[in-house]
């Protein structure tokens, strides 16, 4: 019977997690774009440093470089 129990628990967390709503995907159109590169809110300058977005994730490409 707990075993049961445990698999229902778990079944329930991931359709919970699975039902959790995602952020808002921004659609552009022909005049929607931002006339600034600035608009796009993707890197700021703080304190003299440039910084990325706070939803910005970035990444490294894993390329092999040719012999």
């Amino acid at each position: 019977m707990p075993r049961i129990a445990v698999i229902a628990s778990l079944l329930a967390s991931l359709f919970l997690t699975g039902c959790s709503k995602e952020s808002p995907r921004m659609m552009l159109t022909g005049s929607d774009y931002p006339e600034r590169l600035s608009e796009w809110r993707i890197l700021a300058i703080e304190d003299g440093n440039l910084t990325t977005g706070h939803r910005v994730v970035p990444y490294d490409l894993n390329t092999l470089n040719p012999a």
